[in-house]
Parts: C-alpha cells; sequence; structure tokens
C-alpha cells in the first residue's frame, strides 16, 4: 500500500509545479499548494514505512523524497520572500512612515515564519451592523475595532466563495490581526448568487462603503483611507468597486488570488 500511496502524493505534488489540466485538478492543487504542510507529513510517513519494507526499491525513494521537496516548496519560498518583503513593499510604495500604525506591540510582524504555521491569533470582539436594507434581504458587516484609539483607516473585508457561498465570518484571522496592529475591519457580507446576479455584489459593496463613511464618527474611521481587501471572488468584486465606485478615500485594493479571465467558468 505504500507504494501506491507515495505515487499517489508525488503525482499531487506535481500540481505544485504544473499547471492542473482539469477544473477539479485545479482545485486539489490550490488545497495542496495552501495546506501543503498536510500533504508533507503523510508523505513522509509513508516514505520511512516504505525504507524499513523488505522490498524496497530506489523507485519508491525517489518518488516519496520528491514529492516531499515539492509539498515543502511552498512554505521554503515563503520563507524567502518573508526575509526581503519589507524592502520590496517600500522601494515599491515609498518608505513606510515611522509610527503610522502602531497597535499591539507584543505581535510577531515577521511576514513570515515556521513557527506561525502552528499558532493562532488572537480573536478581537466585533460588532454585527446592518450596513444596508432591501425589499427582499438584508445586509450586516462585521466591524472589528482598531486596538489604537481615534481615527484610524478602515480595512473593507469581502470574502470570497465563487460568488455563491461564504460569508462575513470567512477566515476571520486577518481580520483580527489588522484590528490588532491598528486598522478597523469591517468584513461584509453581500447577495450571492444564483439567487442575485451580477452586479449585486458590487452595489452591496459600495453600500458597506457609504454607510461606513455616514457613521465614521461614531466608528472612528478616518474619512481619507479606505482599503478593500477580497479574496478569490471578493478580489474580483473588490476590483470592479474601486474601478466604478463614486466615492473619494478609496487608497487602495489588496486582491488576494481574484479571477479576472474566468477560463475555468466555461
Amino acid at each position: 500500500f505504500h507504494l501506491a500511496g507515495l505515487t499517489l502524493f508525488f503525482l499531487i505534488s506535481l500540481l505544485l509545479v504544473f499547471k492542473a489540466p482539469t477544473s477539479e485538478l485545479w482545485i486539489l492543487s490550490i488545497f495542496a499548494s495552501e495546506y501543503s504542510i498536510l500533504f508533507a507529513v503523510p508523505t513522509n510517513i509513508l516514505l520511512v514505512i516504505n525504507l524499513y519494507a523488505v522490498n524496497c526499491t530506489l523507485f519508491e525513494t525517489i518518488i516519496g523524497l520528491i514529492a516531499i521537496v515539492l509539498f515543502l516548496s511552498p512554505i521554503i519560498r515563503a520563507y524567502f520572500i518573508g526575509q526581503t518583503l519589507a524592502d520590496a513593499l517600500e522601494k515599491a510604495f515609498s518608505p513606510i512612515k515611522k509610527g503610522s500604525v502602531t497597535g499591539d506591540e507584543t505581535i510577531n510582524n515577521q511576514p513570515f515564519t515556521i513557527a506561525k504555521l502552528f499558532q493562532s491569533v488572537p480573536k478581537v470582539p466585533y460588532r454585527t451592523l446592518t450596513y444596508v436594507t432591501y425589499s427582499d434581504t438584508t445586509l450586516t458587516l462585521d466591524y472589528y475595532r482598531s486596538s489604537v484609539t481615534g481615527k484610524r483607516p478602515c480595512v473593507i473585508v469581502i470574502h470570497g466563495g465563487a460568488w455563491a457561498i461564504g460569508d462575513s465570518k470567512k477566515l476571520p484571522e486577518l481580520n483580527n490581526h489588522l484590528a490588532r496592529v491598528g486598522y478597523h475591519c469591517a468584513a461584509i457580507n453581500y447577495r450571492l448568487a444564483p439567487k442575485w446576479h451580477f452586479p449585486a455584489p458590487v452595489e452591496d459593496t459600495t453600500a458597506a462603503v457609504s454607510y461606513l463613511r455616514k457613521n465614521a464618527d461614531e466608528l472612528d474611521i478616518d474619512l481619507n483611507n479606505f482599503v478593500l481587501l477580497g479574496r478569490s471572488a471578493g478580489g474580483q468584486i473588490a476590483l470592479l468597486t474601486a474601478y466604478t465606485i463614486r466615492q473619494l478615500g478609496i487608497k487602495g485594493v489588496v486582491d488576494f488570488y481574484g479571477p479576472a479571465d474566468m477560463i475555468r467558468g466555461y
């Protein structure tokens, strides 16, 4: 069974370096790259079992070692990128103003460490606020207040989920982190397909920005410093909103793997 297992993990590991030929394998490649350590551990166990097997072959050992290296490659790349990330960002976006964002000083702001793979992010309390009411639904956002008092920048987080699933509670760790380092964070819900169609999510995000601007005094938001942040489908919504919104104060968009060409949909 160890040969079959090693072969399977070896084939999966190839998705980290070669383009997936089908949509199903593309989804598997995302899991393999984002949770690569969960694939590396069982591969290593099978390799150890194989080494102690009577009928161990060089071929099995080689494909097992290759699979482990490929599964660990995202972690290795992240480590080296993290070593130069601060300098690269300052070079691209101008030097960071010292003291511009000061939050919990106990936070390890190193972009990536091996230890962080096994650490949780302390939770920050949030308020659920209704930001828009339509004739057929009501939408809310989760508001994480900055740990720093006074008027602060606000990051609006738009969840992913293929425009059809997900909610504001998805992947809250970044929301907690942003609040702890000095940003307000508003994670929004938006109308989902197939019940609602485009441009409903863009309209909802625009409504969220308007709500936050209208209530900026109560929420201690700096009106001149909003950032839209989205993952996957949320990244696409963030970009479209930024290109079409008629509001001042949108200083940036963070688009995490947002689709643009939609080739997987056809």
